[in-house]
């Protein structure tokens, strides 16, 4: 029906801008709304419209729904409540706004799995708007001050972390249409791997640089193992593409970035040299503190934010992490604290529902699932994604393609009753 191609442009629209937009048109207030708020409030009502008015009736189609929305929205229902005991109501009513709108989002991608092909529009909706961030940030640098950056690589109104993770979400996207795309487009899939990667590297992203290494891991897993008539085999064919690509960039690419790649080897190899992981144990630290004083039900949506500088302190504290900032860098401790080992033990039944779910699909769609999902978790470990709408996105799109059933033969059985009713016939006729 019409009003469900509507939600799926929507839909698409926003995950298009996730990679480059959500820091320009996020901010960009109409109402208490911003714009990408607006357009998934439009999704939400054109999909109620089409629950209300679609073809089986007035009100009579069944409502799309998943025991991970469900785990989702009590979360979501919590973090409401928690305006009851916060120090800053205010505050926590703005994060429960936030939660309550990636609730909406995480109920559309249940929604289109309905749509014939919403699950491909999606994954090229996020593609593209990577490749459009990449454009954006190569633009604004200039290519010949990539190779002469001495600075981490940052932009999109995002931390070098965030404009990584944004980036390397994409490359196990890319890395399946170019396995399931047309042979016209799909070299132009791939194209999408090494630039990405080139500039995650820039970045000087220590968690960016593990993200990659899993994304790698399973990318080359994908191309080494082949499926044929339902049996993983090694491929041949993959392995000498892998082998060729490496060849190309270590002969090509590599001499004309040695500099490059050696001062952010550095950087990256500081993880292991830096006890506090850059001062973000004394972060965790904060708060941890701040989740064993209120273990049950937390401080209350958004409580950490303002209460650490409350917890945190000055000793020990390293330069690189401001004195007075109330970052975590822990998704899973900011939960913890805001909301209690309540919120939390439903937060993570909500992803793990959906994780078991995986094994269940096929081969190709789900490597591609396990990558996102892997990077999101481990990028949740050292960042904020609490109400980044691509953590979410990540996390939860395998609920677009819904419970995958493999289709049953039914040729025994048509032809079991094929032979039955000739055996009946030559009866009768014998009587």
């Amino acid at each position: 029906m019409f009003l469900k191609k509507i939600v799926l442009a929507l839909v698409a629209f926003i995950i298009f801008a996730m990679p480059w937009g959500s820091g320009v048109f996020g901010v960009i207030s109409i109402g208490p709304l911003g714009l990408l708020a607006l357009v998934g409030v439009l999704a939400f009502l054109a999909a109620m419209a089409f629950l209300l008015f679609g073809q089986q009736g007035l009100g009579k189609a069944p409502v799309p729904w998943d025991i991970s929305v469900t785990l989702l929205a009590l979360f979501v229902a919590l973090n409401f409540a928690s305006m009851g005991w916060a120090d800053n109501p205010s505050r926590a009513n703005s994060q429960s706004i936030d939660y309550a709108q990636l609730l909406v989002f995480v109920w559309l991608l249940v929604f289109l799995r309905s749509e014939k092909g919403a699950l491909s529009i999606l994954l090229h909706a996020y593609l593209l708007g990577a490749f459009f961030a990449i454009f954006q940030v190569v633009s604004t640098v200039g290519p010949s001050q990539l190779l002469e950056l001495d600075a981490r690589l940052d932009g999109l109104n995002r931390t070098a972390n965030g404009f990584a993770l944004t980036l390397t979400l994409a490359i196990p996207i890319a890395l399946y249409l170019f396995q399931r795309g047309r042979p016209m487009v799909r070299w132009l899939y791939l194209s999408y791997i090494p630039a990405a990667a080139f500039l995650v590297f820039l970045s000087g992203s220590r968690t960016g640089f593990l993200l990659l290494l899993i994304v790698a891991g399973v990318a080359f897993w994908s191309i080494l193992k082949a499926e044929e008539h339902g049996k993983v085999r090694f491929s041949r064919k993959g392995a000498l593409f892998s082998v060729g690509a490496a060849v190309v960039l270590a002969v090509v690419v590599a001499p004309h970035l040695t500099e490059q790649f050696q001062r952010q080897a550095e950087r990256i190899a500081t993880v292991t040299q830096d006890e506090t992981a850059g001062g973000r144990t004394h972060l965790w630290g904060a708060a941890i503190a701040a989740y064993r004083e209120n273990p049950i039900l937390g401080l209350g949506s958004g409580g950490i934010r303002e209460a650490m500088p409350d917890y945190i302190g000055h000793d020990g504290l390293f330069v690189s992490l401001p004195i007075t900032g109330r970052a975590v860098h822990n998704t899973y401790l900011v939960i913890a604290a805001d909301t209690g080992t309540v919120g939390l033990l439903l937060y993570l039944a909500a992803i793990g529902v959906v994780s078991l779910r995986l094994p269940s699909f096929p081969r190709q769609e789900r490597l591609l699932f396990v990558s996102m999902m892997g990077v999101a978790l481990l990028a949740a470990t050292t960042l904020d994604l609490q109400t980044r709408r691509e953590f979410y996105f990540a996390l939860f799109l395998p609920l677009a393609l819904g419970a995958w059933r493999p289709q049953k033969r039914k040729a025994p059985a048509v032809r079991g009753t094929q032979h039955a009713s000739t055996t009946m016939a030559r009866l009768e006729r014998a009587r």
